[in-house]
Formats: C-alpha cells, structure tokens, sequence
C-alpha cells in the first residue's frame, strides 16, 4: 500500500511540474511575443520618422524651387516690362527675343531710353534680395550663389548704364546687348538651379 501511495504521490509530483513548466513556457512565450511586439514598434517608429524626415527634406527642395520661380514671375519679370516698356512677356524667352525687345524700346524712346532703363534699376535689386530670402539647402548652395551673383551682375550692367550718354546711339545698343547677356547668364543658372533642386525631390 505505501508503494501505492509513493507512485500516486510521485505521479502528482510529475503532472505538478508538467503544469509549472506549461506555465513557464507560456511565459517566455509572451516575453518573445512582447518582445517581438516592442522591436516591430520601434522598427515601425523608426521607419515612420524616417519617412517624414525624407518628407520634410522634399519640402524644403520644393519650397526653394518656388521661391526661385515667383522671383522670376514677379521680380525678374516687372524689370523686363521696365526695361521693354509695351513688351510681351514672351518675348523675354530668348536672349534674342530679348534684346530685340530691348532695342524695340530703346528705338521708340529715343534720348530718353537711358534714363528710362536707370530707373529700372531698383526693379533688378529687388531680384537679388528675392534670392537672398529663399531658403535654400546647403548642398545647392553654389548653384543658388552663383544665381545670386548673376542677378548682381545684371543689377551693375544696368547701373552702368547711367554712364551712357543718351545721344551715343552706338553705346546705347552696346548697353542694351549687356543688358539682354546679363539676363541670359540669370536664365541659364537658375535652370541649373531648378535642376538641382528637381534631382532631390525625386529621390
């Protein structure tokens, strides 16, 4: 009868220490389910930020290539109407559609069209402090300077222009062809601008 106790007593013993380890491998089940539950959180944070970081990043390429663009639009743009009074906007496509405008106006307004071209000159500053506003990134940064640069040269083409006699004919068409160079020279580095910025949004 003992040893029939003994056996009920060690098969108890047994079924305890099965359950105990059923428990504790229930356990570390939910620890590696918590676990895994915790590291995918974090994977998904992580990746969450990640994305808006590329979203914020793309925004600021974008916010600069407008901000090129409306100095174009409104700056740029009113010193050309100045300079070519009664002149199509289209007609400022080109370097020669340009300069051909130029030389239409300065033809039409005869001893007058230096000093009307002068007066332009706060027209084209305003160009370089439209640029100097917009937040560029630093990896754009030559191109934007160089940008910058070009719409002070412009601004010192036309500023020269106060040193041309109006009666000079032959300085005055001189004066007009750096005028419409100089405008070329903008074009050509704010489409290399528009480009750089362009490569990042799309990344």
């Amino acid at each position: 009868v003992v040893r029939d106790d003994q056996d009920s007593l060690a098969s108890i013993q047994l079924d305890r220490l099965t359950v105990e380890d059923e428990a504790s491998l229930m356990n570390r089940g939910r620890i590696w389910q918590l676990r895994a539950a915790v590291v995918g959180a974090v994977v998904l944070a992580a990746a969450g930020l990640f994305w808006m970081k590329n979203v914020d990043t793309r925004e600021v390429y974008v916010d600069a290539a407008a901000g090129v663009a409306a100095v174009h639009s409104n700056q740029l743009q009113a010193f050309l109407l100045c300079a070519a009074p009664g002149g199509d906007r289209e007609l400022f496509s080109s370097k020669e559609r340009l300069q051909g405008a130029l030389q239409s106006a300065s033809e039409r307004l005869g001893k007058g069209y230096v000093r009307t071209l002068v007066r332009c000159a706060p027209l084209v500053e305003a160009v370089a402090t439209g640029l100097a506003a917009v937040r560029t990134p630093s990896d754009v940064a030559p191109q934007a300077q160089a940008l910058i640069s070009a719409a002070k040269d412009l601004q010192q083409t036309v500023e020269d222009g106060v040193t041309v006699p109006s009666y000079d004919s032959a300085r005055v068409q001189a004066l007009v062809g750096k005028v419409a160079t100089s405008v070329a020279a903008y074009n050509e580095r704010e489409a290399a601008l528009a480009v750089a910025l362009a490569a990042h949004t799309k990344k």
